[in-house]
């Protein structure tokens, strides 16, 4: 349950009032769907909650919370004081596994496959096991390829709205296009050309209609409606991505960057790619990403001024980049600069009017 994750995560990064949140969030989940079987559901739920009452000071909660995942326990003759190692255990360990990156695929396919075993059925393991031995397979350094998503379709067709599950098929198709980009041309891989693009535009499609958080998918399905030059729905992606008031900073950092690539080397329209760059910029998110968006604007700025000492586009590139810096003076020369070229911008007349006060409130 994806509620357990996000109350340790929380709880790490000190949010308890929000990990609290989401505990109660998956006790409401399973008292909902899992009543008959509370006991069996709740040891993981119960568990932490214990951990959060402990490590924000409330001992006797955290302590009243251990002694329910202890009566629980005792319901299981192989069970330890505080843990039973039961399908339901196994299932939640293998999910919340598959969260924290590559380092824990295999364990989390062991844990799920541990599951199966007792409930060869159960969609949620399924769907489960199947992701982990997907990108078990992706990060193994042998892409995989449809042929290789037996059990990915099974899946499907156990949870055909799962949006994780389209998506990973839409990368294993992909992935298949990948492939046959590097086989010589013929009649044959063009049809198969033809047909990989629209099962990949489906399945990435879905998965940004049934997770509207998923931004990745979006971006997948840009850059497939690029393969096939369809330009347009690739603007039309960019410009929804980048309205979306619920893109959280990182993904609207890879948007941006995305966005202006593709401005710079499809649409060859420098000063589109040069706003979308600058945004990203302003997002302030430390990654490589950052510094790669750093260097492109650098690149652009000297390459204008070999071009034209007096380049106001070029001397606003290097305001802004002081000014993130924090060297307020160099940046109030660019852009004073950049006003003496251009005197009626409104952007580099903003940035010069903040820097501007607030250079005279620190007197």
């Amino acid at each position: 349950m994806p509620y357990n994750a996000l109350a340790f995560v929380n709880c790490v990064r000190g949010n308890h009032e929000e990990a609290f949140n989401n505990l109660w969030e998956a006790e409401e989940i399973l008292r909902k769907n899992h009543e008959s079987e509370i006991e069996k559901w709740s040891i993981v739920t119960y568990g932490n909650a214990a951990w959060v009452y402990y490590h924000v000071g409330e001992l006797e909660e955290a302590q009243s919370y251990l002694d329910k995942v202890e009566r629980n326990c005792q319901q299981f003759p192989d069970a330890s004081r505080y843990t039973a190692m039961i399908p339901e255990v196994y299932g939640e360990k293998g999910w919340s596994l598959l969260k924290f990156g590559w380092k824990y695929y295999k364990e989390a396919s062991k844990c799920t496959e541990k599951a199966l075993a007792a409930d060869a059925e159960n969609i949620e393991w399924n769907t489960a096991h199947a992701t982990a031995m997907f990108r078990i397979k992706e990060t193994s350094g042998d892409p995989p390829l449809p042929g290789d998503c037996k059990i990915l379709k099974k899946a499907l067709n156990l949870k055909p709205n799962s949006a994780l599950l389209h998506q990973q098929i839409g990368l294993c198709y992909n992935n298949r296009l990948l492939a046959l980009k590097r086989k010589p041309h013929s009649y044959y891989t063009r049809e198969e050309r033809k047909q990989l693009i629209e099962l990949c535009k489906y399945h990435f499609q879905t998965t940004f209609d049934q997770k509207h958080s998923l931004y990745f998918a979006m971006l997948d399905l840009a850059d497939i409606y690029e393969e096939s030059e369809e330009y347009s729905k690739v603007d039309e992606i960019s410009e929804n991505l980048i309205r979306n008031e619920h893109c959280n900073r990182l993904s609207g950092q890879l948007i941006l960057w995305n966005d202006g690539k593709y401005q710079l080397q499809n649409m060859n329209c420098q000063l589109n790619a040069i706003h979308h760059f600058k945004e990203c910029l302003k997002l302030k998110v430390p990654s490589k990403r950052n510094e790669e968006c750093r260097a492109k604007l650098e690149q652009i700025a000297e390459d204008r001024l070999d071009e034209y000492s007096r380049d106001s586009i070029a001397f606003g590139i290097l305001g802004l980049i002081h000014q993130l810096d924090g060297r307020k003076s160099k940046a109030i020369e660019f852009y004073e600069g950049a006003l003496e070229c251009d005197r009626h911008n409104e952007e580099f007349q903003s940035a010069l009017r903040e820097l501007q006060e607030a250079a005279l409130n620190n007197f």
